[in-house]
């Protein structure tokens, strides 16, 4: 048969006439030989030696994780896990579920753990992992406030047991309360300035109130002193100062105000030599700037004070 230029013979057998051959050292192969066997290649894994034999796999055994940090305090002993009693990370040392921690499990207590690494049927006192890290635990938690010399040597002798390596790394557990510790310093700290400039507005707003008060009473002191010292005061039987309608302060003392009945050099208040209705337009006149509200003010101040005068005349005819 002649393909593509290439001429090639078809169903031809070849045959070993030479027989099986047997390695002295492999014995005879695992599959058959000549077409007689069903079975096909069978070889173990792994590589080769140097004989060119395959060797099984030696898979060297990794040692299984070491936990050194838990929920409450890091610098654990080495102990290595065990996967039938020690949870895996980040779950629940209850039931071993992810997604919620060990305080709010929504399942029964399954069994006794510890509340430090979560090992099965141990207590943080009885864990081997976390018992003597407890105590001194304990220990700087009931004497934190008289912590010594003595203390701080004992507690540089523990952590210095350890490999250096270990020392080289920082217990997370501690750098997380180191970091909460300061964000609450801070927060402290912002808390009293901001009472502390509360404090001192306040301070502020009542030094300046207190001198506002006593600027008025003095000023209202030296009014009535003022006012007893004119002559055109006249004293009655019970030595009260009533003023005299012929006083040039007369329009002043009566008013609510004590300021001048007077706008831009001319007169608005009540004169019986002039008309009262020239003197409520040349007023209005001379507030039209101002706001309604304001002119409605004044305009109503002045009538009071108009009526009040025309009360006092009255009486003192």
């Amino acid at each position: 048969m002649y393909r593509g230029g290439i001429s090639r013979q078809t169903r031809v057998e070849y045959v070993n006439r030479a027989g099986q051959r047997v390695n002295p050292r492999t014995g005879k192969p695992l599959r058959g030989y000549g077409g007689g066997g069903g079975f096909g290649i069978q070889s173990r894994l792994g590589g080769r030696g140097r004989n060119g034999i395959n060797k099984p796999i030696i898979k060297k055994k990794r040692p299984l994780p070491v936990k050194r940090i838990g929920t409450l305090f890091g610098n654990l002993e080495p102990i290595p896990t065990n996967p039938r009693i020690d949870p895996p990370p980040r779950v629940c040392y209850n039931c071993w579920q992810p997604g919620h921690p060990k305080r709010s499990c929504p399942r029964p207590c399954v069994a006794r753990f510890c509340a430090n690494c979560g090992r099965r049927d141990e207590d943080v006192e009885t864990c081997p992992r976390c018992c003597q890290r407890h105590k001194l635990w304990l220990e700087s938690g009931q004497q934190r406030d008289e912590v010594d010399e003595t203390d701080l040597d004992q507690h540089a002798e523990y952590h210095n047991w350890q490999h250096e390596e270990d020392n080289t790394e920082e217990d997370a557990c501690d750098i997380v309360l180191r970091e909460v510790m300061r964000r609450n310093e801070q927060q402290e700290a912002m808390r009293q300035r901001e009472l502390q400039e509360m404090e001192f507005r306040r301070m502020r707003e009542i030094e300046s109130l207190r001198r506002v008060q006593e600027f008025d009473s003095q000023q209202i002191f030296m009014r009535r002193q003022r006012i007893k010292d004119e002559p055109h005061f006249q004293v009655s039987e019970v030595g009260s100062f009533n003023p005299r309608p012929d006083s040039p302060n007369y329009n002043n003392i009566m008013g609510a105000s004590g300021m001048g009945n007077s706008y831009n050099g001319e007169s608005v208040s009540f004169n019986g030599d002039e008309d009262p209705v020239n003197d409520v337009l040349k007023l209005a006149q001379t507030i039209s700037h101002l706001s309604p509200m304001t002119q409605d003010m004044i305009m109503r101040q002045v009538m009071a004070e108009r009526r009040e005068k025309r009360q006092v005349e009255e009486s003192w005819v």
